[in-house]
């Protein structure tokens, strides 16, 4: 659902739930941030082809796309992982990538993200949640400190295609709510145009 792992969280169950973690690092290979993505199994079979065939739609939806215009160059789309966790224990199958992204203009603060909120099928606080991107550069960043417009359509429109070709391979993206223990089916993405913080880094 949204970057990072909560503190004390609690193994839930959900039914037809996966968990997919979206890895970015840097040129040197180092860890960068990540999106745990919470998502809803139509009928996939969980297993390292899976994996791979959602790092390929990531890749495709990333450069097809002009999202790949906003990213530097300094950051690639790392390692995918992907996991049944609608039973204790699932495997989880992990593949490597190696796209990077095309803007070489001077990086932002590691710590500037802009955020996508997610909306789901379900109303209220428990259908909603949020996405930390990063990995901008001073390119994408207006005069008056904000988000370039055509940046944000650019993002939205290049994880809405990475959405529907996971949708083709009977995973759906969702809300997951801790409380109810049910991934909730995506029903929109939105972005706003203004830069935010994301302090937590994977190592």
């Amino acid at each position: 659902m949204a970057n990072g792992r909560s503190q004390g969280y609690r193994a839930m169950s959900p039914a037809n739930g996966l968990q997919v973690i979206l890895k970015w690092g840097t040129t040197v290979g180092q860890g960068f941030f990540e999106n745990v993505l919470h998502c809803g199994s139509l009928d996939a079979t969980v297993d390292q082809a899976l994996a791979d065939a959602l790092l390929l739609a990531w890749s495709d939806a990333f450069t097809s796309t002009d999202w790949h215009l906003a990213i530097s160059d300094d950051v690639s789309l790392a390692q995918l992982s992907v996991k049944d966790i609608s039973i204790e224990d699932g495997a989880e199958f992990i593949t490597v990538g190696v796209t990077n992204g095309s803007s070489s203009a001077d990086n932002l603060p590691a710590q500037t993200a802009a955020v996508i909120s997610v909306h789901s099928t379900h109303g209220g606080r428990r259908g909603r949640g949020r996405i930390y991107t990063a990995g901008y550069t001073e390119a994408q960043n207006t005069p008056a400190g904000g988000l370039e417009g055509s940046v944000v359509t650019a993002v939205l429109e290049g994880w809405n295609t990475m959405f529907a070709s996971w949708t083709d391979l009977q995973v759906a993206m969702g809300v997951f709510s801790r409380a109810d223990d049910e991934v909730y089916p995506l029903a929109s993405i939105t972005m706003d145009g203004t830069w935010d913080t994301q302090r937590r880094r994977v190592s």
